[in-house]
């Protein structure tokens, strides 16, 4: 009798173990206390979401032109502000230049004796053309006679042109002295007394007149970028004052090397500002490097590539209290792939691995499953692998 109810108590304990490596086999109800009727379902559902990358910046005109310095000199005024309105052709500063003043002399000299010899030549030549029409001279003589009056008119030429180049920089009519001859000893004199002392440097456009760039990685950039001051030297074409055109504004901006390939040209931006708190001013994506910028401070190894906003339209009654040089913050929206979005209250963790419960309509049933999450906004995450498309999930 002992014997069978051993047996009896063996084969029920088989049968007990056979059962539960059954069910460990399928997925697990989930052991949460609280029941189906209790809880809220959701449909997993594709959704489209934009996430956004927020920078800050500096106000700065969209377009700007530079008056550059037609000579080497010396400012002897200058006739603008820092930060004032600009208006194209107003004079800007006032330089003395004996470097022209030594140029025009030379090349005035040098034309005109090179005219003169082209002269001579010329003279000369039409009695060598006649001997040899005569017969009276050989051929090489004629030949050298030609070959002399065309090296003596090139050299006028070239003469001639670094003349004019001079007399641009001077403000200098061409006419006044390619009409002269060295026997008009008076009228040259009278030239050659011409002074450089007051070359006056000309706005090309109307904006405002914006501070020397601070952004230069050199000593010698950092001197060609101060601001211009009386007594200060220049060289030609050197810059004496940038002018911003405010129809447009822009603003710089560094992105880090995890973000940049997120950005394209073209996309749309937010622009705002603690200045201008109550307007928002469409702009876009104009450029962005295709090289990284190391942090100057060797902080860190992460690379910034430069991108540059621009505001093409801008409304008069903003640019009232828009300025240059004004802190301003940059929103870019970024369109991400489609992906599942749950309540976050539906996601929950457990030895370190995200999981959901799963609700099978056909049979009532909850299950935990394994997911794996991405973007998480206030409310919501996103759901990569682990969920279908149209599955119900408890929150």
């Amino acid at each position: 009798m002992r014997g069978r109810f051993i047996a009896s108590l063996a084969s029920l304990l088989v049968l007990t173990f056979s059962l539960l490596a059954l069910t460990g086999c399928k997925e697990q109800p989930t052991s949460h206390p609280q029941s189906v009727s209790s809880s809220s379902i959701v449909t997993a559902q594709l959704v489209q979401t934009h996430s956004h990358l927020y920078y800050s910046g500096s106000i700065t005109p969209l377009i700007t032109t530079n008056a550059l310095s037609p000579v080497d000199g010396r400012i002897t005024d200058r006739l603008f502000q820092y930060g004032d309105q600009i208006n194209k052709g107003q004079p800007l500063a006032i330089i003395n230049s004996t470097q022209l003043a030594d140029d025009y002399h030379q090349n005035v000299n040098g034309f005109l004796e090179k005219k003169d010899a082209m002269q001579h030549q010329a003279f000369l030549f039409k009695g060598t053309a006649k001997l040899w029409e005569a017969q009276v001279i050989a051929k090489y003589e004629y030949l050298q006679g030609k070959s002399a009056l065309e090296t003596s008119r090139l050299e006028y030429l070239q003469a001639k042109y670094e003349l004019e180049k001079v007399l641009k920089k001077a403000g200098v009519n061409p006419a006044d002295i390619e009409n002269l001859t060295l026997d008009k000893t008076n009228e040259v004199d009278n030239l050659l007394k011409k002074q450089f002392s007051h070359i006056v440097v000309t706005a090309n456009s109307s904006g405002v007149a914006l501070y020397p760039s601070n952004t230069s990685h050199s000593k010698s950039d950092d001197e060609l970028n101060e601001e211009i001051e009386v007594g200060r030297e220049v060289k030609t074409g050197q810059l004496v004052l940038a002018i911003g055109d405010q129809h447009g504004l822009s603003t710089h901006i560094q992105v880090s090397e995890i973000d940049v390939n997120r950005l394209k040209v073209g996309m749309p931006v937010k622009v705002t500002g603690d200045a201008f708190p109550e307007i928002i001013l469409d702009g876009r994506i104009q450029s962005i490097a295709s090289q990284a910028q190391r942090s100057e401070s060797g902080d860190s190894n992460v690379g910034q590539f430069d991108v540059i906003i621009e505001i093409p339209k801008v409304m008069l009654d903003q640019l009232k209290v828009i300025h240059v040089g004004m802190s301003c913050k940059v929103n870019i929206s970024i369109e991400n792939a489609k992906s599942i979005m749950l309540p976050i209250q539906a996601v929950w963790e457990r030895g370190g691995q995200h999981y959901v419960t799963v609700f099978d309509s056909k049979t009532k049933q909850r299950f935990d499953r394994a997911v794996m999450t991405g973007q998480t906004t206030l409310s919501s995450v996103a759901i990569l692998s682990g969920v279908h498309e149209g599955e119900q999930i408890v929150v």
